[in-house]
């Protein structure tokens, strides 16, 4: 038997890939009835998410390091500005090609090209963060274009056959067949880790229950956030500068050169600078008792914070926001 852990991408606020009413967020449950039909082959599928929750690529795999996966398998839908953009790809971490991943990948991108009829764009390299960051061979499949018509058509009408070809490929790898008859409803079946804790801008631990995050917090003086990176148990030391925080989208052009910190607190470490010039989109602002911070998610999928007005010096923006 093996053990697979279905990644269905993106969730809650944040949609994916968009065209018109069309998100991708909901288009990737074709995992779940691709999981039904592995599973019913003696095999055991865990999923990432089986609602419409948000959960950061840093959670994805997270869970992934904490069980004993021999596959992960992540579900999206492609999409780019030029909507004549079509057909399917699967991607491995690099130079996974000749791997167990790239046998793996090789599968489903074929199944699916020659089930749905739709253009074989292959298998491709990529350091995403949910193929980099897992310790089990992993695949990202793009199944077709969100942003072509072409390809939602054949993705809507030939639902159950796509989700058919994928179970059958991987089966082909992992060994088995599917039996309709022991088809079972999708549950949970791994605990969402929605809180981590942190001393010092350092995950020490992640936790489904938050009562059990508080704990771990409480022994370590930490501080536990959620998925989104919000404070909701602060303990209070040093070890942030933070008051509150909120949400809000901007861009923030720096005139000087600013440390990025994994914490909000000018004792965390620096672990990148942004120089005049430079430009970093961000999501969220924090006012602390000296700063104000912004923040953002970084292409590793941790949240980082940047210092950009010191209210007990000059008390002006080092920078420009908008």
């Amino acid at each position: 038997m093996a053990n697979l852990l279905f990644d269905l991408g993106h969730g809650g606020s944040d949609p994916g890939a968009v065209n018109g009413n069309r998100k991708e967020k909901n288009d990737v449950h074709i995992a779940l009835t691709v999981g039904k039909k592995v599973s019913s082959a003696g095999h055991k599928v865990d999923y990432t998410r089986t609602t419409d929750c948000s959960l950061s690529l840093a959670a994805r795999s997270y869970m992934e390091n904490q069980g004993q996966y021999d596959y992960f398998i992540s579900f999206h839908r492609d999409s780019f500005s030029n909507a004549d953009a079509n057909g399917v790809t699967v991607y491995t971490y690099l130079n996974c090609s000749k791997r167990k991943a790239g046998t793996m990948a090789k599968e489903i991108v074929n199944a699916i090209a020659n089930e749905a009829n739709l253009y074989n764009r292959g298998v491709k390299e990529a350091n995403f963060h949910v193929l980099r960051e897992t310790k089990c061979s992993a695949v990202l499949i793009e199944c077709g274009f969100i942003s072509n018509a072409g390809d939602n058509k054949k993705f809507d009408e030939q639902y159950e056959k796509i989700a058919t070809a994928i179970a059958e490929a991987i089966l082909r790898v992992i060994g088995g067949t599917i039996n309709e008859d022991k088809q079972q409803n999708v549950t949970q079946s791994v605990p969402v880790a929605k809180y981590r804790v942190k001393v010092n801008g350092k995950q020490i631990g992640a936790y489904a229950n938050l009562d059990n995050a508080k704990r771990e917090a409480d022994k370590n003086k930490g501080i536990v956030y959620d998925m989104a990176g919000n404070k909701v148990y602060p303990y209070n030391n040093d070890s942030t500068d933070e008051q509150y925080r909120y949400s809000e989208n901007g861009r923030f052009y720096p005139d000087r050169t600013i440390n990025v910190r994994t914490n909000p607190t000018t004792k965390a470490d620096a672990v990148a600078t942004y120089s005049k010039g430079e430009y970093v989109n961000y999501d969220t602002v924090v006012i602390g008792d000296r700063y104000n911070w912004i923040s953002y998610i970084s292409t590793s999928g941790e949240r980082r914070y940047m210092a950009i007005r010191d209210k007990k010096g000059d008390n002006k923006m080092w920078g420009r926001a908008e």
